[in-house]
């Protein structure tokens, strides 16, 4: 029976898209029925970034990504009737939809199911941890994707808790396959290691206000009222989003710290570069991509202590610290000055070694697999 796994995805794709791009790529390879289905724009964007690759098992539809504006919502409703037509033509009969519940999943809730093509969904948003985060359209989405889907992925226990509690127990049927992942992963062949660092300290996420920026400013501008500004060199934040005005003019507020705002669509790029990734999301920052690929660069990291952020950090080489500037500002001076003792060859050595060992896509993708089979 044919699986597809839908990915609808641009330029600016996350972590997310990435991880589960590589997985259909890779089981793709040994089981011939599972297929990655996607737009043509979206093959191309993600062929060319190496998250898949020619070989693997893909079924396209005219188009590509709009961007925000006046026809955004009709684009979804044409895309979902080109992904409806595409499945029934190729018999696909179930589709996973990796990234979130989305108006993709509802149309399927409302009209696909009906036809004998089953679906289900990972849900990898740990941002969503209460009633208040969701709007009564996404509410709605959220809830009848996850009430009609035949199974559910979660990226951690901790999403899973929040959504039990948003959503009620009684969503999930007994007839429903309830399932969450052993690891993440990324891809560590990118992984790219430099001698030569050009950055201190980097943030590399969605400008939200979950994600922990006016922390980290708040962190960098206790240190310049200790009196050690002259201790931090380069500092990158790498992200887009509808905070960049307010980031723009907390930077500015800083003295004496210089620190620039960009984005980079090639993070390893930027990470062999980098001494230390903060990752301060407010409740979880398991499995954070971004974390994993600083670690296969040799990098080291910072992580606010909430969910089930230790899962991620590997011991001795990351520091994880409570919501406060003083702390995380304290803990930044230490780690750099760590980092600098230590040495970046060793770092690199012993933090590759812990990620292959605990979060390696052979790992997630027998897991994914057994996932999607039980469905069907």
């Amino acid at each position: 029976m044919k699986i597809g796994v839908f990915i609808n995805c641009h330029v600016g794709h996350g972590g997310a898209e990435r991880r589960f791009a590589r997985a259909v790529s890779q089981l793709s390879e040994i089981d011939n029925e599972v297929y990655l289905i996607s737009n043509k724009e979206t093959a191309g964007v993600l062929l060319k970034k190496g998250y898949i690759s020619e070989s693997t098992n893909k079924l396209t539809f005219s188009g590509g990504v709009l961007k925000h504006g006046l026809f955004y919502k009709c684009y979804h409703f044409l895309n979902f009737y080109k992904l409806f037509i595409l499945c029934l033509k190729k018999d696909i009969k179930h589709i996973h939809y990796p990234v979130d519940p989305s108006i993709y999943s509802f149309l399927h809730f409302l009209f696909f199911r009906f036809l004998g093509v089953g679906y289900s969904v990972s849900i990898v948003d740990s941002s969503r941890t209460d009633r208040k985060d969701f709007g009564i359209v996404r509410w709605l989405i959220w809830y009848y994707s996850i009430k009609y889907a035949k199974g559910v992925d979660f990226l951690s226990e901790g999403i899973k808790k929040n959504m039990e509690k948003v959503f009620h127990l009684q969503i999930y049927n007994g007839s429903k396959v309830i399932s969450v992942s052993p690891c993440s992963f990324t891809n560590y062949q990118d992984g790219k290691y430099s001698e030569d660092k050009e950055y201190d300290l980097v943030m590399m996420s969605r400008l939200h206000e979950k994600k922990g920026h006016f922390l980290f400013l708040d962190a960098l501008k206790y240190i310049e009222k200790e009196g050690r500004a002259s201790e931090i060199g380069r500092v990158g934040i790498f992200g887009s989003g509808k905070l960049e005005k307010d980031i723009l003019k907390k930077i500015a507020e800083l003295e004496e710290i210089k620190v620039e705002l960009s984005y980079t669509d090639n993070p390893f790029e930027i990470l062999s570069k980098t001494k230390i990734l903060l990752s301060l999301q407010d409740d979880e920052n398991y499995p954070s991509q971004s974390i994993l690929e600083a670690y296969s660069c040799g990098a080291k990291v910072i992580v606010t202590n909430v969910g089930e952020s230790y899962k991620v950090v590997c011991p001795g080489y990351g520091a994880l610290v409570e919501k406060r500037p003083d702390v995380l500002g304290d803990s930044i001076l230490y780690e750099l000055e760590s980092f600098d003792r230590i040495g970046a060859d060793k770092i690199y050595n012993v933090v590759r070694s812990y990620l292959i060992k605990h979060h390696s896509i052979d790992r997630f993708v027998n897991y994914f697999s057994i996932f999607l089979k039980s469905q069907i």
